[in-house]
């Protein structure tokens, strides 16, 4: 038996009150599910919708409605915490990768003279134009051509690794790599992409392949709007300039194939690699071993705060190649800018005061951070 949920006309101006002056409404999974659900069955007015920012994008997301600050995506191993033990040589894995790769230092946002490395995510609505998705070299489960719907002036991070990340309101998703620019002036878009897969938003976050260890391009990448509620609720995506040749990491880590590198669970798949032993496999979980009262009373800004308390208490996934030291990722503000909006990442640097390095800005999480005394690398979850 079923029970039909309606909302009756006082409902509706509870709503509406709500929206205005409080308490915020959708900002839980379980919130945002239902009312995406009352405006699915046009059971919530359209103005009461539009108040509270539901779209009909997947969970009401899109355009401007992003998730909110405690939402996060995909299956367990990208929602848990990092409660696995210590690898018994963790002090050595620690001491080797930081000597060869560096410290973790900064998160750059704006127009990054060496490029945007990142994903950019958008949550396609169902009035989205279409868009002919061509794939010139796919591994995955993706046809050669497809037509997708994305919002208009969407576009790939700009750089050779063009990545993007397409939900569609059912939840399935494109993820893409190696992206062109798309020439919206035509009357039938093409965007073209070397490679990718199709997901979904609610799967495991392992399924991709349009990042080296196949790890989902929304997974661990850090939205602005869990800095802004100061919340992270999942390990974070790491890069590291290169991993492990060799299978002495142990715990079942896979052995590297022509040019790439080991891997280890969750990852399925190595990339860029460098010789040297005891040094990491792509997909090793790592953390920083900070209690949450330490963190508190620290004298760092807020986003420091936020991102190395979520590296504590959730740890992170070594998750590609790339760069010159280790760091972590936001998700890309072009997936902002491209749609007419502003990008909130550079706000937020403003008013942290961060220097404006000619149009860029970077978010320190080195100043003060004792990273070779507090990271830990953990045995990979079972």
């Amino acid at each position: 038996m079923t029970t039909e949920l309606k909302l009756s006309e006082s409902d509706d101006a509870r709503l509406m009150q709500a929206a205005t002056t409080g308490p915020a409404l959708g900002n839980s999974e379980q919130d945002i599910r239902i009312l995406a659900a009352l405006k699915a069955t046009q059971q919530v007015s359209p103005s009461v919708g539009e108040k509270i920012g539901i779209r009909d994008g997947y969970l009401g997301f899109g355009g401007d409605s992003q998730p909110p600050g405690n939402w996060a995506p995909y299956g367990a191993l990208w929602k848990q915490d990092a409660t696995t033990s210590e690898h018994p040589r963790s002090a050595t894995l620690v001491a080797n990768t930081l000597n060869k790769f560096g410290t973790f230092g900064f998160i750059s946002v704006g127009v990054i003279p060496w490029g945007d490395w990142s994903h950019t995510v958008y949550w396609a609505q169902p009035t989205d134009p279409q868009v002919e998705l061509r794939i010139t070299n796919s591994h995955g489960n993706l046809a050669a051509s497809q037509l997708i719907r994305l919002p208009k002036g969407a576009q790939p991070a700009n750089s050779s690794d063009g990545h993007l990340l397409d939900v569609h309101p059912d939840g399935f998703c494109e993820e893409l790599w190696s992206c062109q620019q798309i020439n919206w002036s035509l009357t039938k878009p093409v965007l073209t992409a070397i490679n990718g897969n199709r997901t979904r938003i609610d799967g495991t976050g392992w399924e991709g392949n349009a990042t080296a260890s196949h790890a989902n391009l929304l997974a661990g990448i850090i939205r602005y709007e869990e800095l802004a509620a100061g919340t992270i609720n999942h390990p974070l995506f790491c890069v590291i300039p290169r991993g492990s040749e060799l299978t002495d990491f142990g715990y079942g880590c896979q052995p590297a194939s022509g040019s790439d590198g080991s891997y280890v669970h969750p990852a399925v798949h190595g990339d860029a690699k460098t010789s040297g032993s005891n040094l990491l496999p792509m997909g090793a979980l790592m953390r920083l071993n900070y209690s949450d009262s330490e963190i508190a009373a620290k004298n760092w800004p807020a986003y420091r705060k936020t991102i190395i308390k979520a590296a504590s208490r959730k740890g992170f996934y070594f998750c590609d190649t790339g760069g010159n030291t280790p760091g972590f990722q936001f998700m890309s503000g072009t997936s902002y800018t491209s749609l007419g909006l502003p990008n909130p990442f550079i706000a937020l640097a403003k008013k942290e005061g961060l220097y404006d390095n000619g149009g860029y800005y970077s978010f320190d999480i080195h100043t003060g951070v004792e990273w070779a005394q507090r990271l830990r690398v953990c045995i990979p979850f079972s």
